[in-house]
């Protein structure tokens, strides 16, 4: 049989991963076509598809004193080279390290730099054609046999390794008609996830018209189905977190990647991934529109990627915006000016994140005052956001008009009175001090009974 002539091929090919092979090869022969799935899971998991970090980060730091020594000649087709993605055999790559390594202790920087580039290269062709063949050769003889979503998830993985985005699309399509020729039941799932990926090969390309419209034909989908697995849904919200990104919609990059992670599980993720969604997600919040409540971020694991990196300081900055607290703010960015200007978005909305913080500014007062005295002075809050009333009244309009507060303004009284408070994702300070409230109001609760029982004691005890 091909595909098991195939295995043969490889392992031969391969000794190092004999056992693989062999695993592949008798679960294939016997048609356990689940465990086969689980194993090709594992498989393609592998070392052998992935670069070493282990061993490229120590080695590129090395490279990188080099570039600054000036030995190495690092043109900005190797530096493209470098900062790209790579996928390569493990083995192989130890082998190319030691033959770099030997010619970077004889100081042949000419040599060292030319083969950097050619192997490089070579080796993230290698790994991206081993996957693509072994799908075409392997995979293919079984792949209506086993989960189609499965089936899916490994296609997506395919055509990540085609170097460019139309094959890849076209190689997609493929699987797409051979999904629909099944004619099985729930074929939407891994149709749909196959689709997400193409609608990102198209957002790469540019056409954000076609990204745009597999996004709507995908959430007609969605709405459509029932039971859908977790891994289709954070597909298509990623998708959707990335269209959003291309066109900085802030708002709506920021609802749909956080429902991307609703759907995934951040101990999957890689800590540089990590770091970059929590890093976008709080530039998001902060420049979103009518987001005014940063709650569920903080409340995140995924948040917490930011603290001991440099972009440590807008963790500080979202819990400043949290509580409202506009002297924190102000400190925070004279702290961190140089990061602060380093980001243009930040920016050009100056003015948009003070106007943000006033209204957060204003919502704490709210909160923190009892229900009963909602009646507030305006000069209160004057003093609080460091506003003329002229603003503050400008302010509390703005709030009014996106519905996060509901009250009258008394101009004549020079107050506002407050009836509503759009509801927040509470943290962990404005839990105690709600508790703190609770807890007073228990207290007057218990003396207004005691009070009762004193004054009418025969009604009582009847």
């Amino acid at each position: 049989m091909a595909a098991l002539q195939y295995l043969e091929s490889l392992r031969n090919a391969h000794p190092e991963l004999a056992e693989w092979y062999n695993s592949l090869a008798d679960l294939y022969q016997k048609k356990l076509w689940h465990q086969l799935t689980l194993k090709l899971e594992q498989f393609v998991a592998l070392a052998v598809f992935q670069v070493p970090l282990f061993f490229l980060t120590s080695f590129f730091i090395s490279l990188s004193a080099l570039v600054i020594d000036g030995k190495l000649n690092c043109t900005s087709e190797l530096g493209v080279m470098l900062s790209g993605e790579s996928d390569c055999a493990a083995v192989r790559v130890l082998f190319w390290g030691l033959e770099l390594l030997c010619l970077e202790r004889w100081e042949r920087w000419e040599l060292f730099s030319q083969g950097l580039r050619l192997d490089f290269v070579r080796f993230i062709r290698y790994a991206g054609d081993a996957l693509i063949q072994l799908y075409h050769n392997f995979i293919t003889d079984f792949e209506t046999k086993i989960n189609l979503l499965k089936l899916a998830h490994f296609a997506v993985i395919v055509s990540r390794q085609y170097s460019e985005k139309e094959a890849a699309v076209g190689y997609l399509g493929g699987v797409i008609e051979k999904l629909q020729a099944t004619r099985e039941q729930r074929i939407e799932e891994p149709i749909l996830y196959i689709k997400m990926q193409i609608a990102i090969f198209k957002l790469e390309q540019g056409d954000q018209k076609e990204c745009k419209k597999l996004l709507e034909d995908g959430k007609t989908t969605l709405d459509s189905m029932t039971d859908i697995d977790p891994s289709v849904y954070a597909n298509y919200y990623w998708v959707s977190s990335q269209y959003h990104k291309t066109r900085q919609e802030f708002a709506e990059f920021y609802k749909s990647a956080l429902l991307y992670l609703a759907y995934t599980s951040v101990e999957s993720l890689s800590e540089s991934f990590k770091l970059d969604l929590a890093f976008d997600l709080s530039l998001s919040a902060l420049l979103g529109d009518n987001i005014y409540n940063f709650g569920e971020l903080l409340a995140h694991p995924i948040i917490k990627s930011l603290l001991g990196t440099k972009v440590e300081w807008l963790y500080y900055i979202l819990q400043a915006f949290n509580s409202g607290d506009l002297v924190r703010y102000q400190e925070l960015c004279r702290v961190h000016n140089a990061a602060l200007s380093a980001q243009p978005a930040l920016v050009q909305n100056e003015q948009k994140l003070l106007e943000k913080i006033n209204i957060l500014c204003l919502m704490e007062i709210i909160f923190s005052r009892p229900s009963e005295d909602r009646t507030i002075p305006l000069s209160v809050i004057a003093e609080r956001t460091k506003l003329s009333i002229e603003n503050v009244e400008h302010l509390l309009m703005k709030s009014l008009s996106v519905h996060l507060i509901e009250g009258i303004i008394d101009q004549v009284e020079g107050t506002v009175h407050v009836s509503w408070v759009q509801p927040r994702v509470l943290g962990i300070q404005q839990i105690k001090s709600l508790r703190d409230r609770l807890d007073s109001w228990t207290g007057k609760v218990h003396t207004a009974l005691l009070s009762i029982e004193a004054e009418t004691p025969d009604l009582i005890g009847s």
